[in-house]
């Protein structure tokens, strides 16, 4: 929630980077269960809240992947977030004698950086993006998660050609976008290819409203990390560990929610709760 400097109307949105873009300064957050209402005439504010005060459990995939670098989600500044992750990952998960650290644009831009930084090997941009492509994890079947790699990235031979080339992604979910850019790095000539990820292995689906796949299509619900590796044809991969995770996000930690990284779901899901839903909808449809 933010208010404008302009005229004093209060705005919502979901990233403060769009109260940015009005204008309008940000002031707070509004809470689970809270109802906030306006008063249009003195702009005057009430609110309400219609359930049981309970602690707030994010979602830490906002700080991960979904929101803007530029944006505050739940009081954290993403881009020093996504920094951090990085410079985490580096100290967990260093490669000996690399030439380049590269990220998988544009999510994985903050956390290669951190990495680079801290790891003290040069930063570059190794693939290139195009913009007018929308994000392959939430394309609805898998031909078109295949297509859209293949539009959106073109690897760069003259920062990749014979290096020892450090990838940093923000997840891996499938495996099929991360073996696609395997494959686009070697062939553009790179002698060795390693991959860091800047979160936990994704071992469960979001059953709270995030597009996930269902739980058997997660590839760290069915492989180890070398089994990951094999897979996507990387020299090596890590990730960021949760223990690390939590410890970034200090005493706030239990105000977030890692189920995908944990299966410690806040609620717990109902068995095929998904297909239950659906089959209701068809129903009333």
């Amino acid at each position: 929630m933010g208010r404008r400097r302009t005229n004093g109307a209060i705005v919502f949105a979901s990233e403060t980077c769009a109260l940015d873009l009005l204008d309008a300064v940000y002031e707070r957050e509004v809470n689970p269960g809270e109802v906030i209402e306006v008063d249009v005439n003195d702009l005057s504010i009430t609110s309400m809240c219609l359930m049981p005060k309970r602690e707030r459990k994010a979602c830490i995939f906002e700080h991960i992947y979904f929101a803007l670098p530029n944006s505050i989600v739940f009081g954290r500044a993403v881009y020093s977030s996504r920094l951090s992750f990085g410079e985490l990952l580096a100290e967990e998960s260093p490669v000996k004698d690399a030439d380049v650290v590269i990220p998988v644009p544009d999510s994985g831009f903050f956390a290669a950086l951190g990495y680079a930084n801290k790891s003290g090997v040069p930063f570059q941009q190794g693939l290139i993006r195009s913009h007018y492509v929308s994000r392959t994890f939430i394309q609805p079947s898998q031909e078109l998660r295949d297509l859209a790699v293949k539009l959106k990235l073109a690897p760069v031979p003259g920062v990749l050609e014979g290096k020892k080339v450090v990838v940093v992604d923000d997840s891996i979910v499938r495996g099929t976008t991360s073996s696609k850019i395997v494959r686009l790095i070697k062939n553009a000539g790179a002698k060795e290819v390693h991959m860091r990820i800047a979160s936990p292995p994704i071992v469960g689906s979001c059953y709270y409203g995030v597009d996930t796949p269902r739980t058997e299509e997660l590839i760290s619900n069915r492989m180890d990390v070398e089994g990951i590796r094999r897979k996507i044809g990387c020299d090596s991969l890590s990730f960021l560990s949760l223990e690390s995770l939590r410890k970034l996000l200090g005493e706030e930690a239990s105000t977030f929610c890692d189920a995908c990284f944990s299966r410690n779901y806040p609620v717990p899901p109902v068995e095929n709760e998904a297909d239950r839903a659906m089959s209701e909808l068809a129903t009333v449809t």
